[in-house]
């Protein structure tokens, strides 16, 4: 049914799940926030004669940045324009949504002018309204027992494996309280996630909701969680704006058309024990609506994705982060950039399919890269973990992965090339205390530095992951996460690897020993 929305509230709606607040978008459209704040609370509408809607729908469609955003967006379309016009792009939608809203705002205004009392007579028409009743059905049920509600989920999640929605192919899971599901067994959190990657790859998005506080191993919980669900591209983990969002309470799992597992902790500090599981789609309808509210509301985007189109942004985020003081961790597959030597980089740019145009600021970005690198190293640890078996297989191969500000791309590389290179590291350990390599074999670490993410951490700013398909060579997934309580979770994380490394494998002499060692091998081939 067409919801004869107002411009105010549909503004405000569309601001809502694009997580853009109303002073940015002032001043990405050229306006006084005051006269934004005077549209979302319907104080003022947009004259017909001006272009602020087709301004307001060019910006908001440029930051449609993943599947769920895009959903709520058609689900608005929907509920606005009572179509679904799939052909439409997403910039002809939002502008078709405010005039809809622009127009329902004018005949409004209209109407009050003529009959002040009309809009008093249909609230009061309105309450009189009693609401429809629905009744259960018989598979509804009520779940008692911590390992009964994670397996009712389990076989929840596991038919979304082999059965998709007519509608809306998007799991929705909360997790609020200190003791949710990451603090039960492990089994149990498991299996939850073995069984969304089965869904994820029957074409479903799994969207989260959580909220973050002190607890530091609950944080980690969660990462050790999402790591695999992140290399899908298709986990959009939400958080709350307020750290002081409820602490107990209802945790939900819903599935579209499937089923709703609505979580509940009945006895203090005993964990989520018993929960309502509904299979009647009016009441996983409500369910939904209600998480969409509270992401729409009151959460805003844990990751930003970065697609292939804005890797240029990317780029610059990462490279002002590294401008930034503080210490860093960064493991790697392949070799960084800063290990590259200036010179070499110049004759790889040459080789690259990048565009003559479009070297000189690459070669800029690099030094912007390096002198940061070389200026914070002064001060701060640096500390960087790589994989014997990728630098072996560049010594071997001689190809490298080259990066640059645009992307990156597999070059070859000669020996001499490489004894370059290799010289130039050693003399980067041994001019900079502050920075520290360690060498480890992959798959024997922890999983973090199995060789799926490339990592870096930035003390207190920012935390980039860059997630690589099987080949190990091009990026997949490019993201990056600013929320204070997960960096600081994260850097305890990767502090607690580190400190798993064998003390040899990132003793600096040992490792320089290596290099040299490295090096003596690809001279002794060129005798």
């Amino acid at each position: 049914m067409k919801t004869k929305m107002k411009f105010g509230e549909c503004l405000n709606l569309l601001l809502s799940t694009f997580d853009i607040s109303a002073n940015r978008l002032s001043k990405a459209i050229n306006v006084d926030s005051s006269l934004v704040n005077r549209w979302i609370h319907g104080k003022r509408i947009p004259p017909l004669s001006t272009s602020y809607i087709t301004n307001i729908s060019e910006y908001l469609s440029k930051n449609v940045l993943n599947s769920f955003q895009l959903k709520l967006l058609n689900d608005i379309f929907l509920k606005v324009i009572n179509d679904n016009e799939e052909s439409l792009s997403n910039k002809d939608k939002i502008q078709k949504i405010l005039l809809e809203s622009q127009g329902n705002s004018l005949e409004s205004k209209h109407t009050s002018l003529h009959d002040p009392a009309v809009h008093m007579v249909n609230q009061n028409f309105k309450s009189k309204l009693m609401p429809d009743t629905i009744g259960l059905s018989n598979e509804d049920s009520i779940i008692l027992g911590v390992n009964n509600v994670f397996t009712a989920g389990a076989q929840l999640i596991e038919t979304a494996a082999i059965q998709k929605s007519s509608k809306d192919n998007t799991i929705y899971i909360s997790l609020n309280n200190d003791t949710d599901m990451l603090s039960t067994l492990p089994t149990n959190y498991i299996s939850w996630q073995n069984s969304l990657l089965k869904a994820i790859d029957n074409g479903w998005t799994v969207l989260f909701l959580l909220r973050f506080n002190n607890n530091t191993a609950r944080t980690i919980r969660f990462i050790d969680f999402a790591k695999p669900l992140i290399l899908t591209g298709k986990f959009i983990p939400y958080y709350f704006k307020k750290y002081d969002a409820i602490t107990s309470g209802m945790d939900a799992l819903i599935i579209p058309d499937i089923g709703a597992l609505a979580c509940f902790i009945t006895k203090p500090y005993a964990g989520i024990d018993s929960a309502m599981i509904f299979k009647n789609k009016p009441a996983i309808n409500v369910l939904c609506s209600y998480f969409n509210v509270l992401i729409t509301a009151h959460s805003q985007p844990l990751m930003k994705y970065y697609t292939d189109e804005h890797i240029r942004e990317y780029s610059k985020h990462l490279m002002e982060n590294e401008e930034s003081i503080g210490v860093r961790y960064l493991n790697k597959y392949g070799v960084s950039l800063q290990m590259v030597p200036e010179k070499l980089y110049k004759r790889l740019l040459e080789r690259s399919s990048l565009p003559k145009e479009e070297r000189f600021s690459a070669l800029e970005y690099y030094k912007r890269r390096l002198h940061a690198f070389m200026l914070n190293t002064k001060h701060y640890e640096y500390k960087d973990i790589f994989f014997m078996e990728s630098l072996r297989h560049i010594f071997k191969h001689g190809q490298i992965l080259f990066y640059y500000n645009a992307g990156n791309e597999k070059l070859d590389i000669t020996k001499s090339e490489t004894i370059d290179l290799l010289r130039n590291v050693i003399n980067l350990l041994k001019t900079n205390n502050n920075y520290h390599i360690a060498l480890v074999h992959q798959n024997k670490q922890n999983e973090l530095i199995s060789g799926e993410f490339d990592c870096l951490l930035k003390e207190r700013k920012a935390l980039f992951l860059e997630a690589y398909p099987a080949s190990g060579y091009l990026s997949d997934i490019r993201l990056s996460v600013e929320e204070p309580m997960l960096i600081k979770a994260y850097e305890e994380y990767i502090k607690d690897i580190w400190e798993q490394i064998a003390p040899i494998n990132k003793d600096k002499k040992e490792v320089i020993r290596f290099f040299e060692a490295e090096i003596q091998l690809l001279e002794d081939c060129d005798t």
